[in-house]
């Protein structure tokens, strides 16, 4: 019988009465030893010598079933051109132990390029920590082969198109530096990219109606979410600002006395290019927020924090919250006694809803500067004003406008939410 994956699961690591050989074909095989560690090899015959040899190939799960049958064809080569694969794979192993694993060329580029250009460096380290290390960590990074790859990361697209996307780009970009940096020369991913590989990148288009943002305030105001986590979400669909500017929020950024929160360049997406901060105004009602969440704060820092600690809020939080709301609405919301429908939606729909609303009250150029996107053209080159002053308008509308419409004062659909007896 055939190996299988399962197979090599079951007797990884579990100590063995003896040692033992279990085929697969075309010579290939597996080697358990007493304590569970798995080998492979491949057993060939050699003709000028008149006698059979064992080469050992890779152990598991380093080596995966699959990769080590891909090896097959290259060992079969050198058997026809007179060469002892034995001894080839033992001159390779000696050239290739000089050679940075997948484990140690991805350390050199998170540290020397990854840390400085991506904000959210500590997400992408992870990823590559659950995802890739395990299986392939521990290979010789020019070795790994296209088809390797795409059998890590084919299970990882059908589940999580999203982390699969990421795990493409960055080890895509790790291969491009390495080749600039003459750290490695092979790059099996240079011409892959999500698209090719099935993954579907379509723009989410979702924003609350009138009366969906009806069904927020209410499920904002009845569930059971932290009041500095509300307090998150109300200001960040009142500034339409992303979730990591208000997650890196400090003191010191928010003048109350003068109605101001200043965004530092570091802190917001575009930054990095123009260097300048966001300023965004802070009309008399949001204030009231700003300063309950300065106060429910547990830092001298951080405007917002983790439950009883001073560090600064996990970015899980927020996304926690939310799914918190859409909760409240699939299991409390009723229209005419029936439940709701609506699709899934998630902190960057507040930012669509701001976005989308804004329109109605300014101009395009202050509604772009308000989210903190950058305006086309050399605008940004010569252009410096905050625009706070022509915000400010624009929020307290915005800001009455949600408040008429959180008070049922607006022609949006009655509901009732199910009470229980």
């Amino acid at each position: 019988m055939a190996l299988t994956d399962k197979w090599l699961k079951a007797h990884l690591n579990k100590p063995q009465e003896r040692r033992f050989e279990k085929a697969h074909r075309e010579g290939l095989s597996v080697r358990v030893s007493l304590n569970g560690a798995i080998t492979f090899q491949y057993r060939y015959y050699l003709r000028d010598r008149k006698k059979y040899d064992r080469a050992t190939i890779g152990y598991y799960p380093e080596m995966s079933l699959a990769a080590a049958t891909a090896e097959l064809p290259r060992l079969k080569v050198m058997l026809a051109e007179g060469k002892n694969p034995k001894l080839v794979l033992a001159s390779n192993r000696i050239y290739e132990s000089e050679k940075l694993t997948l484990d140690q060329l991805f350390s050199k580029w998170y540290s020397e390029y990854c840390c400085k250009k991506k904000k959210a460096h500590k997400e992408h380290l992870r990823t590559y920590e659950i995802y890739v290390k395990p299986k392939l960590g521990k290979l010789v990074a020019e070795n790994i082969t296209r088809p390797i790859f795409l059998e890590l990361l084919n299970p990882i697209i059908k589940t999580y198109p999203s982390i699969a996307e990421r795990i493409i780009i960055n080890l895509r970009q790790m291969y491009e530096w390495a080749r600039i940096h003459q750290v490695a020369d092979a790059d099996p991913l240079r011409d892959i990219s999500a698209k090719k590989v099935g993954i579907e990148s379509g723009q989410d288009t979702r924003f609350f109606s009138e009366k969906e943002l009806k069904w927020f305030f209410t499920a904002l105001d009845k569930t059971r979410i932290e009041e500095k986590n509300k307090i998150y979400i109300e200001l960040s669909l009142h500034y339409g600002c992303r979730p990591s500017e208000l997650r890196m929020a400090e003191v010191e950024h928010v003048n109350l006395e003068f109605g101001t929160w200043a965004v530092p360049w570091q802190n917001h997406k575009i930054g990095h290019k123009t260097k300048q901060p966001i300023i965004r105004p802070i009309i008399p009602e949001i204030k009231k927020l700003w300063e309950r969440a300065i106060e429910l704060s547990g830092s001298h820092k951080w405007i917002f924090t983790n439950r009883n600690t001073s560090i600064q809020i996990d970015r899980s939080a927020i996304p926690a919250s939310v799914r918190c709301l859409e909760n409240y609405w699939r299991k409390k919301i009723r229209v005419d006694g029936e439940p709701i429908t609506f699709d899934s939606f998630c902190p960057y729909t507040l930012r669509k809803t701001a976005r989308t609303n804004f329109a109605d009250f300014g101009d395009w150029a202050v509604c772009e500067k308000m989210i903190g996107h950058k305006l086309p053209g050399e605008s940004d080159k010569y252009d410096y004003n905050s625009y706070a002053e022509k915000m400010r308008p624009i929020y307290q509308q915005w800001y009455d406008y949600t408040q008429q419409v959180r008070s049922g004062n607006s022609k949006v659909t009655n509901i009732l939410s199910k009470v229980k007896a």
